[in-house]
């Protein structure tokens, strides 16, 4: 009868065993799918920030009232690898065409973190087209996700009379902790040609 209860408890213990191994390897599994989940959900969400921001490029409020004026909200500024500036008319009111300081936007990459230029008191008229220059909020969480891309590309379109740029954006992130890597592109129509 001994041998037996002891059989038994070894047939036990070896089942607890087995079962503890695959919930172990399970909740590894899903560890990794949770963490890649947050790295699509972060760079798809930070994806759709820039595409609705720059798809406003070149945007100016009053542009029907002042037919002959130029709209100076026009062009965009790819200056170096990782950074793309832009200007659109942020209130809508904007009288003659002419941006102020506070129309530059834009994105770039710095340290790993993808980074968003906001418009307040970001530079002065005459010194407001640097990628170094302004004030930048990050966009990405540098303790979970390191951005190790961001392209852009701009080519000119027409449909009928109007000029748009096409604005093609690459990002590549990864989670600071693990092996996983993540390619998003988007392409996104600006009127800022």
């Amino acid at each position: 009868m001994l041998t037996e209860l002891m059989v038994a408890m070894a047939i036990g213990l070896f089942l607890i065993a087995g079962l503890l191994a695959v919930m172990t390897h399970w909740l590894g599994v899903d560890g990794r799918l949770l963490a890649r989940s947050r790295l699509n959900q972060e760079l798809g969400g930070v994806l759709a920030v820039m595409r609705n921001e720059i798809g406003r490029a070149g945007f100016w409020g009053r542009s029907g009232n002042a037919p002959d004026a130029v709209n100076g909200y026009r062009g965009m500024l790819a200056p170096t690898q990782g950074c793309l500036l832009y200007r659109y008319d942020h209130q809508g009111d904007d009288p003659d065409g002419v941006p102020s300081p506070d129309d530059m936007s834009g994105f770039r990459l710095k340290n790993g973190v993808l980074q968003y230029r906001s418009r307040t008191g970001a530079c002065t008229q005459d010194a407001c087209d640097g990628c170094e220059l302004g004030i930048w909020s990050a966009l990405t969480d540098p303790a979970f996700v390191r951005i190790e891309r961001l392209d852009f590309g701009l080519e000119r379109q027409t449909r009928g009379e109007a000029v748009f740029l096409e604005v093609r954006v690459n990002i590549r992130g990864a989670l600071v902790h693990g092996g996983e890597v993540l390619d998003f592109g988007a392409t996104v129509l600006a009127g800022g040609a």
